[in-house]
């Protein structure tokens, strides 16, 4: 992780070669989507250097990048829009590639041409491309053509309008075979078009990359493959089973004669069998002889297609795998089966779900909607490494860097949607969106940095004398998928979410005007809640008048604003007993239950929600409770029972920014063991608790940070606590020496462990180190 980010700091520093490189573009004034090109330039180098040689890359819209005709980047650059007018550019080390004397630069770009719901086309196909303290910079002297063998394929084929991406097909017929290698006569190529230096009319600024390249697994064999069965097949269609729902390129190798039409697709691509709903896939026309391919454009799914004519001899069919580099560095497991099972899904689901940006679903519209991303980011901080942080910070700056004039912000962007969906923005300000990065990444910089923005769009609400939010519908009121919302009462709760973490970003900022505003307004909403919204023994708004919406119970009481003293039945009854929620908002259903101290209601909640999910053979889990209803199977706002796990059962949460101190309170009266490991900004965090008849162990790792485990004495019979072996605290005094408990040695950090009770629970602090708790 040091060295990621030593990179970022060594990209930003970068300067354009002396303003020699310019965007680059193709001498053709009537422009298609769907091309794609050839880039060539050679360039002599006198001396190897073992320094870094970093090149500044960006194109609309994807690119490949080969080396004296070595294959060096795998899909480079992002799909458009930091904001409305830039593009993002790539830092590549050349160093370790480049050799003494002539070097062969080549480069694909595909350009895509349309916009989508992640994507907004420049309008003109282009490149940029400038190596620090060389000659190698992108000019009208680089040579390119149009790779004509890709084509388009018919419209009634290509993706649903959603996606920026098309179909990869590919006519080896037309191939221009050997381009990207040194020993290929570019002489008839043409020369490149300038078009300007950067910042450019059409592509605007350069923004440094901010999330790492895209991680590479190589080509892998398919887990079913029977090479003597395929080659006697009946039919034309080879279904080949993936190991998981992942993002894979599909490679093939095959003697054939010329002509010859394959196909391939997942078995992801009618989207819950809707053919509105089409997702990506890829043709090939055959040469005559041995061949092998690969589509350049990703798809995924469980299982493989290649439909190709018995005629044709199958010599290897494989798989890329390709992802955003982060690492699976958090695990849960526990003596319950169906809660491992659905931490894995729910970890899989996640991981399909990111790559330019986290999106709702890998397959019918890869789209940035905020509400699947704040349960998304919330995730990753359980799930994976620290690298998955700045997918969330790239998504909050693009999120705030296309507000409108207006002030309104909107999702899914980058891209060509342009309604505001109200209560997606809030939560993208809640404290389960901006107040969960800040206080679980410590990113101070993007906690503040955005006030302005948020407080531009809070101005647009405002709040009656009565403590009504008006309402906002904005250009689409959703709330959720599913019957019986009362969408009025969610806005309500929502809004108060919103303006109690502006209040902290406003202090933040210095801004206690501001501060005093919004805690105004939450007064007046608070005090007035109960009378605006209870009503025949439920929370509902006055003109609502469908069935009980348990949704608004949840949200009230996370906000603090439902009377739990009082109403504590009726909620509870209402939590457990109403299923209205989408998988998106079930996640603050079932947090209410724990929140409410309910940790046996909420699993059996999960089981119940979750069981069609759990037992399915697919590794994702789905947008909706039943399968091939008009949902996707691997939806990203399906997983929010992995952070609840993460936090409400193994208890693990930070007390302090960035974890400078946090908390472990074990659930142990319900799931008598649970092992957790996952990284924090401060180091990777393991504990494995057991209670059995006898005894509670707890063998934990503390990070550079301090860490509070919490028991509640209920557990204990003798109300002994060994640390290390060594007693601790006996019939709940403390030994002598408790308060100076520091031991080590020169090989050994010292450790610190101090041990209080309070009311009833026991509270260990422990400073960095591993330790063996045994309570009895």
């Amino acid at each position: 992780m040091k060295k990621l980010y030593a990179l970022f700091f060594i990209v930003a520093t970068l300067q354009i070669n002396a303003q020699k490189a310019q965007w680059i573009t193709i001498n053709k004034k009537d422009i298609d989507s769907n091309i794609w090109i050839n880039f060539r330039k050679k360039i002599t180098i006198k001396e190897k250097s073992n320094n870094p040689i970093f090149a500044q890359i960006a194109c609309d819209t994807k690119y490949w990048l080969y080396i004296n005709g070595k294959l060096v980047v795998f899909e480079g650059g992002l799909k458009r829009g930091p904001n409305r007018t830039d593009t993002y550019a790539d830092f590549v080390d050349l160093g370790p590639h480049l050799i003494k004397g002539e070097n062969t630069i080549a480069i694909l770009v595909w350009y895509f041409g349309k916009s989508g719901f992640s994507h907004i086309s420049s309008g003109k196909p282009g490149l940029f491309f400038d190596a620090k303290n060389t000659n190698l910079y992108s000019d009208s002297t680089w040579k390119y053509c149009i790779n004509t063998a890709y084509y388009s394929t018919k419209s009634k084929l290509e993706p649903n309008f959603r996606l920026a991406e098309h179909n990869v097909a590919y006519n080896a017929q037309q191939e221009i075979a050997g381009w990207e290698t040194p020993l290929f006569d570019d002489s008839k190529l043409l020369n490149a078009k300038n078009a300007g230096f950067s910042p450019s009319k059409t592509w605007g600024k350069l923004v440094a990359r901010p999330i790492p390249m895209f991680v590479d697994f190589g080509l892998k064999e398919f887990q079913n493959i029977d090479y003597k069965a395929i080659n006697n097949r009946k039919n034309d269609t080879i279904t080949l089973d993936l190991p998981y729902n992942a993002q894979i390129t599909p490679y093939l190798k095959i003697e054939a004669t010329a002509g010859n039409k394959i196909d391939i697709f997942t078995d992801d691509y009618y989207v819950a069998n809707n053919l509105e709903f089409k997702s990506v896939r890829a043709e090939y026309i055959t040469k005559k002889g041995i061949q092998s391919y690969e589509s350049f454009g990703w798809m995924n799914g469980h299982q493989v297609k290649y439909v190709i004519p018995k005629s044709i001899k199958i010599l290897e069919l494989k798989y890329r795998e390709t992802g955003y580099d982060t690492k699976f560095a958090g695990s849960f497991t526990c003596n319950d089966a169906f809660l491992n099972k659905l931490w894995q899904k729910s970890q899989r689901t996640l991981y399909v779900n990111m790559r330019d940006t986290y999106f709702d679903c890998p397959d019918r519209e890869r789209a940035q909607w905020w509400g699947d991303v704040v349960l998304e980011l919330g995730e990753a901080f359980y799930a994976l490494d620290q690298n998955a942080t700045l997918l969330a910070k790239k998504g909050f700056d693009e999120f705030f860097n296309w507000q409108k004039p207006s002030g309104e912000l909107y999702a899914p962007i980058p891209g060509n949607w342009t309604n505001e969906l109200p209560q997606q923005s809030l939560a993208v300000i809640s404290p389960f969106g901006l107040g969960t990065y800040f206080k679980y990444s410590g990113d101070y910089e993007v906690y503040t940095k955005y006030y302005p923005a948020i407080k531009k769009y809070l101005n647009l609400w405002s709040v009656d004398t009565l403590g009504i939010v008006s309402n906002r519908p904005g250009g689409w009121p959703w709330a959720d998928w599913g019957k019986n919302i009362d969408i009025i009462l969610l806005e309500q709760i929502w809004y108060y979410f919103a303006i109690n973490e502006a209040s902290k970003m406003a202090l933040a900022n210095s801004n206690k005007e501001d501060a005093k505003v919004y805690e105004k307004n939450a007064a007046k909403i608070k005090s007035n809640f109960e009378k605006n919204f209870w009503k025949n023994n439920q929370y509902r708004s006055k003109n609502y008048t469908d069935s009980t919406d348990e949704r608004g119970h949840a949200l009230a009481v996370l906000a603090g604003l439902a009377d739990t003293a009082n109403h504590k039945n009726e909620i509870l009854s209402i939590l457990t007993q109403k299923y209205n929620a989408s998988p998106y908002i079930e996640k603050y259903v079932l947090e209410a239950l724990f929140k409410l101290n309910k940790p046996k209601e909420a699993i059996e909640r999960i089981k119940n929600r979750y069981k069609p999910m759990v037992e399915s053979k697919l590794s994702t889990l789905w947008e909706l409770w039943e399968l091939n209803k008009d949902g996707t199977y691997n939806h990203g706002w399906s997983g929010g029972p992995l952070t609840l796990m993460n936090q409400y059962l193994a208890g693990i949460e930070p007390t302090d920014i960035g974890f400078l101190t946090y908390k472990i309170t074990p659930r142990l009266d319900i799931l008598p063991e649970i092992n957790v490991k996952m990284t924090s900004p401060k180091g990777d965090i393991e504990m494995n608790a057991l209670r059995t008849d006898s005894a509670i162990t707890i063998q934990t790792k503390v990070p550079n940070s301090m860490c509070n485990i919490i028991i509640n004495t209920s557990l204990l019979a003798k109300k002994e606590i060994y640390i290390d072996g060594k007693l601790l605290m006996k019939n709940e005094n403390k030994t002598p020496d408790l308060d100076d408990y520091f031991y080590g040695n020169k090989n050994q950090p010292k450790k610190y462990t101090y041990v209080q009770l309070v009311k009833s629970d026991y509270i260990i602090s422990l400073g960095v180190g591993e330790y063996k708790i045994v309570m009895k």
